[in-house]
């Protein structure tokens, strides 16, 4: 009975290491496909605005909030890609959070030779849950609010912009921390 548990973790381990990996590799295209599908949904969104489109400045008001939807994943991966490079050493920060209990000081080089350095287990599904919530999130942006522009009431411009604010602000951070998590 031992064997076979400890057999069965080995194949969840290994199933994480390549999920991240696949991830990682494949982020470009990801974002492609990203780029591709909410765009055609949010050309939708905007063909059925609430409000009406009537010249070029109230087109820029009603289309403005869809690419800051579109582009904040994207933004968040450039950033990240940035800041978090591949192999980067990362040193511990000098303040301690981990104050009481057994905790071990180990240097960064350290830490990677563990067999579970990493995003493995349930950091894995962190990772993956974290990115599959952008489209979520945006889906539901885009299924529950309508297209609007100043020719809106004023509480539905509001709402707009609130609603807006949190789908950019929250996708952006969510690509953020699982590009720095898979890191």
């Amino acid at each position: 009975m031992q064997g076979w548990m400890k057999e069965f973790g080995e194949q969840l381990h290994r199933k994480s290491v390549w999920a991240i990996a696949s991830l990682e590799h494949g982020i470009g295209r990801l974002m492609i496909a990203w780029l591709v599908v909410a765009s055609a949904l949010s050309a939708l969104r905007i063909a059925f605005a609430a409000s009406p489109i009537d010249g070029p400045v109230v087109l820029l008001q009603t289309i403005l909030p869809y690419i800051l939807v579109i582009g904040a994943p994207v933004a968040a991966c450039l950033i990240g890609n940035a800041l978090f490079q591949r192999g980067a050493l990362f040193e511990q920060p000098q303040i301690r959070l981990a104050r009481y209990g057994k905790w071990n000081a180990v240097d960064c080089l350290t830490a990677r030779q563990h067999k579970l350095f990493g995003p493995t287990g349930i950091m894995a599904s962190l990772v993956i849950g974290m990115m599959i919530n952008v489209p979520v999130r945006s889906l539901e942006f885009l299924a529950a609010v309508p297209a609007m522009n100043g020719h809106a009431p004023l509480w539905g411009q509001m709402l707009f912009a609130a609603m807006t604010t949190d789908v950019v602000v929250m996708n952006f951070l969510y690509m953020t921390a699982s590009l720095m998590v898979s890191r």
